[in-house]
């Protein structure tokens, strides 16, 4: 009885193993499909960086544009003060392009501003990511590690089944095997008072 229960327990112990290799495989399963997503937003951040830099390129370019304009404007109100009365018109015009051009530096201005919280917040978003690729990477490590013991245990436990079965066949087989000396031992005990009697009777006989 104490072998067939520690049969039981073993396999009761072996169907939990499994289980937990299952969940195991499961969790590798589900960091796998973390670590695809991740991998997906790290290419997504690096298109968004690189879009950001070109964002940056084009400002500069105004920025410089409107500077040049405004160095333009000036140039063009200085010529136009000498020109005296024929030259008015045209200094309202140089001043409109000279407001223009300062409200053009000012808005690329911004733009730049923009664009460095943008890179800034990229940035610290690459760091947050490359800390989840590596959480992710521990993780599967453990998970790994985790399943490799399980099948360990689960090798163990499945010869513990094996042995206690042997075990049980054997205690089986010894039983079965008792039982027969027994009955032998009752044949023979029996053969041997029919002899005693046998001989008592052949002596009152004499």
């Amino acid at each position: 009885e104490q072998a067939e229960s520690s049969v039981m327990d073993a396999k009761q112990a072996l169907n939990l193993t499994e289980n937990g290799s299952q969940a195991v495989e499961k969790t590798l399963e589900g960091m796998a499909n973390l670590r695809e997503k991740v991998d997906a937003i790290a290419q997504q951040i690096i298109r968004l960086s690189e879009q950001t830099n070109q964002i940056g390129t084009i400002s500069k370019l105004v920025s410089d544009l409107a500077n040049q304009t405004n160095m333009l404007a000036l140039n063009a109100a200085v010529e136009a003060v000498r020109a005296g009365e024929h030259g008015k018109g045209f200094a309202v015009v140089a001043a409109e392009i000279r407001k223009l051009s300062d409200e053009s530096q000012k808005s690329a201005q911004r733009i730049n501003t923009l664009v460095i919280d943008i890179q800034s917040a990229i940035n610290s978003t690459v760091i947050v990511t490359e800390e989840g690729t590596k959480t992710v990477l521990s993780g599967v490590e453990i998970a790994q590690m985790t399943a490799s013991a399980l099948m360990g245990v689960s090798d163990s436990v499945n010869n513990v089944v094996l042995n206690n079965q042997q075990i049980s066949l054997n205690t089986q087989q010894q039983a079965i095997a008792i039982s027969q000396v027994l009955e032998a031992m009752n044949s023979i005990n029996q053969g041997s008072n029919e002899t005693a009697n046998g001989l008592n009777q052949t002596k009152t006989g004499l």
